[in-house]
């Protein structure tokens, strides 16, 4: 059995149920500088965590400075 040891911005967003944009002003949000090109999974796995437990209660509110539910 082959382990996947590296993924991409396009896998985590979808994984996150984000477009791939959504996912780019996340992260600006969040203040994560991601290198370009394939990310290990460890590294991934901490991005979908800060993702999960800062979720938006409007996905659509990251426009108006809307702040994060951090009850999740």
């Amino acid at each position: 059995m082959i382990q996947k040891l590296f993924t991409t911005r396009q896998q985590i967003a979808d994984n996150l149920g984000i477009d791939v944009k959504t996912f780019r002003r996340y992260l600006k949000k969040f203040d994560i500088d991601l290198k370009p090109g394939l990310m290990p999974v460890g590294v991934a796995d901490e991005i979908m965590e800060i993702f999960k437990r800062f979720r938006l209660s409007d996905p659509s509110s990251l426009n108006n400075e809307t702040k994060f539910d951090d009850k999740n």
